[in-house]
């Protein structure tokens, strides 16, 4: 039974549900991008190692968590994206056709590597940071 309450469009496409993750994707990375920084700003500005220490595990904490949110819609756009190209006639597999023509050297996946391998990368950087500061103290 359909709830009375619950108003949504007639049509919610699979190209509607891409937009919307591809949007909250991006959203979420600029976010990510922007703690990170933030974290690294905070660790370079704070006077005392024990600052640095406490910057860096919030910063750890932080990146992580938002890390495997980005992980996350990564996920499903790349599933969703994979269903696009398989469906005949839809404009990201003609586009898919149309780029592969080309050879072009750095034509890699992005999507993988902005939602897996940058975060993966940032927080090992950070962790490795950490213990660097842990030592030294």
């Amino acid at each position: 039974m359909r709830n009375r309450y619950y108003k949504k469009r007639d049509k919610w496409s699979v190209s509607d549900e891409r937009e919307f993750i591809e949007n909250l994707f991006n959203q979420r990375l600029n976010f990510y991008i922007v703690v990170y920084s933030l974290v690294v700003t905070g660790v370079l500005m704070a006077p005392r190692p024990e600052d640095k220490v406490i910057v860096l595990a919030i910063g750890l904490f932080l990146c992580a968590i938002l890390g495997l949110s980005l992980y996350r819609s990564c996920h499903k756009m790349l599933h969703l994206l994979a269903y696009l190209h398989r469906t005949r006639g839809h404009p990201v597999r003609l586009s898919g056709k149309l780029t592969s023509r080309f050879n072009w050297p750095l034509s890699v996946p992005m999507n993988r590597i902005t939602g897996v391998w940058l975060p993966m990368g940032t927080f090992l950087f950070l962790g490795a940071w950490l213990i660097k500061t842990l030592i030294e103290k």
